[in-house]
């Protein structure tokens, strides 16, 4: 059976998943609910020919199948500059178990509940002194003032990133991240330069923990062994990059997402404000309506059928979380952005399975302290000009969002 042969159902690819100008208006979401209803599971011949998993029930299911599906070349576009070469794979996100499950216990201990929430105090000081800052200001850039500076200090306090470098580590990731953005990536070798900076930087970080031991990540990991070895240089880097670009990325536009769609809904600010729901309630709707990380990647290492759909050893598959938060067989009026949603099964995190997202918990945490401290502003806030977003087929960035306090 050829490739285009093989989806049973009539849906035409009236959207281009891979065009970043299928998302300048938002998510496609009306295609993503055709493929859910009639095409679960759906051939698309574009960007080299991959399976699109658009429901709740498939997604979890291929998220935690690590035997017959595979994270080799990582889960992002194939290809992309910013990620690192198939020959060279990358720390955790390319890897499967069991080397994924040893790599991943060198860090895990350091982002569990209870880990994290030693870190809790520190990341309040800085949401109340971020948050602080601009409403005495009267507003300003959302997400440069705000949203981007809690995680980025946060992870930048576990891995040891001194304060003074962390707008080179922010430039860095932005290029980093899979994305078409003439403003953060204006040509491919922009990300390159920004991937060989930031490993080049994690080195660095790498001889100075060395020369000053302390409790932080990086201090754990110089000194610990696996299978009787040391880190070498180079896993010791990745580790640092990592870190750093999946620490601060995914929370700020978490952050971001949500004060805009907070001003979006006024009636779900108020219930907010009001104390009408908690935050954590919140933080988990924020993650469904948002779906930061549109899709995750896997390859097929055995011929399966799902949901009727013969996937062949060796294709690629890409599990659509955007679509799998918005599916009707699990969320009731799921396109409703409710913050008092219970319960909110949401799979912005990976939808379970050995790769689901590390830092979870201190995703959460930085999230909700941050709403905690803009509650009392946040009737006052007001759009001062249009949101930016981030060019991009992979993720739901938001660059820049100008506020007024009235």
């Amino acid at each position: 059976m050829a490739p285009s042969d093989r989806n049973r159902s009539t849906i035409a690819p009236t959207v281009d998943l891979d065009s970043p100008d299928s998302y300048a208006q938002g998510v496609p979401h009306g295609f993503l609910a055709r493929l859910r209803n009639h095409a679960p599971v759906w051939w698309n011949e574009g960007g080299g020919g991959y399976w699109v998993v658009s429901t709740h029930a498939e997604m979890r299911a291929i998220a935690r199948d690590s035997t017959r599906f595979s994270n080799r070349g990582g889960p992002v576009p194939p290809g992309d500059p910013g990620q690192a070469p198939p020959e060279n794979g990358q720390i955790l996100i390319s890897m499967d178990p069991p080397v994924h499950t040893a790599y991943r216990s060198l860090v895990s201990s350091a982002f569990t509940p209870r880990a994290v929430a030693h870190l809790e105090t520190r990341i309040r000081e800085t949401a109340r002194a971020r948050v602080g800052s601009f409403v005495a200001n009267g507003g300003g850039d959302f997400v440069a003032d705000v949203a981007a500076a809690i995680p980025l200090r946060a992870i930048s306090l576990m891995v040891g990133v001194p304060e003074a470098d962390e707008a080179d580590v922010l430039r860095w990731s932005n290029a980093i991240v899979p994305s078409d953005d003439p403003e953060y990536r204006p040509t491919p070798e922009t990300a390159l330069a920004a991937r060989a900076s930031l490993l080049d930087y994690g080195a660095a970080l790498v001889e100075r923990r060395r020369a000053e031991p302390a409790e932080d990540i990086l201090g754990h990991l110089v000194e610990v062994e696996l299978d009787g070895q040391r880190l070498t240089d180079r896993e010791l880097s990745q580790f640092v990059l990592l870190l750093a670009v999946g620490g601060s990325e995914t929370t700020r536009q978490v952050i971001s997402h949500g004060v805009v769609e907070l001003l979006a809904h006024p009636e779900q600010r108020q219930r907010f404000v009001d104390g009408e729901v908690a935050t954590n309630v919140m933080v988990e709707e924020i993650l469904r309506w948002a779906t930061i990380v549109l899709w995750t990647g896997r390859h097929a290492d055995a011929t399966v059928e799902i949901a009727g759909a013969e996937i062949r050893a060796g294709d690629s598959v890409r599990l659509w979380a955007a679509s799998a938060n918005r599916d009707a067989a699990v969320f009731e009026r799921p396109d409703t952005f409710d913050i008092g949603r219970t319960p909110n099964p949401q799979v912005s995190l990976g939808g379970g399975g050995p790769h689901f997202c590390l830092g979870a918990h201190l995703a959460r945490l930085e999230a909700a302290i941050t709403f905690d401290e803009l509650r009392p502003h946040l009737d006052r806030f007001a759009l001062d000009g249009d949101v930016r977003t981030l060019r991009s087929s992979y993720l739901a960035g938001i660059k820049h969002v100008p506020i007024t306090l009235r």
